[in-house]
């Protein structure tokens, strides 16, 4: 199974956080996506919380998911968690999305990549199949 990096940054996974005394060691690395999967979304002034508050609010709303391809049963595609969330509100399946897990940073302090992928999906992704 094919894992493509549809974030627009470059996810690297690491095997165990720094912090706990071992060193981290770098699983596997994706580069930035050329054409990143997005959230559309609009803003609508909301009046009555604005006035409540005291400052202007806005109201979103996720218009549509960009850049996501069409589900492949042969493919994960690793997604920001904003872009999982709104795909499980569609009527597209989450079942071939991961996102990037805990941050992983170096010591002073940025991030240089994540803990594991996190699984969002409704529906198990399937195992991989063996050449053995």
């Amino acid at each position: 199974m094919e894992i493509m990096n549809l974030c627009p940054h470059p996810v690297t996974v690491y095997d165990a956080p720094p912090w706990r005394g071992g060193v981290s060691r770098q699983v596997r690395s994706w580069p930035a996506s050329e054409s990143p999967a997005r959230v559309i979304m609009i803003a609508r002034w909301d009046h009555a919380r604005s006035a409540a508050f005291g400052v202007p609010i806005r109201k979103l709303r996720v218009e549509e998911v960009q850049g996501l391809p069409p589900y492949n049963p042969n493919c994960a595609y690793i997604v920001s968690a904003l872009v999982l969330a709104a795909v499980r509100r569609s009527r597209r399946t989450s079942s071939d999305l991961l996102t990037p897990g805990p941050s992983v940073k170096d010591s002073s302090g940025k991030q240089i990549g994540c803990m594991g992928l996190y699984y969002g999906g409704s529906n198990p992704i399937p195992e991989p199949e063996s050449d053995i």
